[in-house]
């Protein structure tokens, strides 16, 4: 059987894989298009002569930053067709949880990707912290006007920072999961003068099946039920 571009692309499963962004060109050299099937396409081969003509040598690691742009495009209008369909009036904002991947590389395109969206009018995006050393990463981060979520153990040092990225214009949410973490809030937002921007966190009361069905019920660890939700309200 002789060799052609088709073969090429079944050899190395291609289609199964790529999911638009990597495919095998007319002259069987490996392209990436960074934007997905519509966008341009560029040839690896290519991009390591360049690097190597300004004096880089190998191994290289490319980052194709605009990949992800393109996903959190598709997830933003994945959830815009869905809301669509359903007549939902709420609002939608995805967020990064910067434990995923700390790279800046990484986190600081999200960001900037998020915020361009977001001054464009569509439904935007944002990070999440769950711990004091993530928070300080991701108000690095942060535009402001952008949204960080900020979850996990809230001490009066956490808290104390999450009102300070409000003061510089960040939109950071804090989540309350334990009724005892609203007094913090409360009392350290009237010492800096900062009004707090709050969210809850609530527990199921019905259980899920698979790996994390442990997170809802009655003895789920985390997340106010609805008496407790009252009496915060309160």
């Amino acid at each position: 059987m002789s060799w052609s571009i088709d073969r090429a692309r079944q050899t190395y499963s291609i289609p199964h894989w790529s999911e638009g962004y990597f495919d095998v060109g007319d002259d069987g050299r490996m392209l990436v298009r960074p934007r997905g099937e519509a966008g341009p396409a560029i040839a690896l081969a290519e991009v390591v002569e360049r690097a190597q003509a300004e004096g880089l040598k190998l191994p290289l690691l490319a980052r194709f930053s605009d990949v992800l742009g393109d996903r959190l495009g598709r997830l933003q209008q994945a959830f815009a067709r869905a809301m669509a369909d359903w007549d939902y009036a709420g609002g939608y904002t995805a967020v990064f949880p910067i434990k995923v991947n700390q790279h800046r590389a990484v986190a600081g395109e999200l960001a900037a990707f998020g915020q361009g969206n977001r001054v464009a009018g569509d439904v935007g995006f944002g990070l999440e912290a769950g711990s004091k050393p993530e928070l300080m990463a991701v108000l690095a981060l942060a535009a402001p006007g952008s949204l960080v979520v900020c979850n996990g153990y809230k001490d009066r040092e956490y808290i104390r920072l999450a009102l300070i990225g409000r003061r510089l214009g960040i939109d950071v949410c804090i989540v309350i999961e334990k009724p005892s973490e609203l007094a913090l809030v409360i009392d350290e937002s009237k010492a800096l003068g900062v009004a707090p921007l709050l969210g809850v966190r609530m527990r199921l009361a019905s259980l899920g099946a698979g790996k994390w069905q442990n997170s809802g019920g009655d003895k789920a660890k985390f997340g106010l039920s609805p008496r407790q939700l009252v009496d915060l309200t309160e």
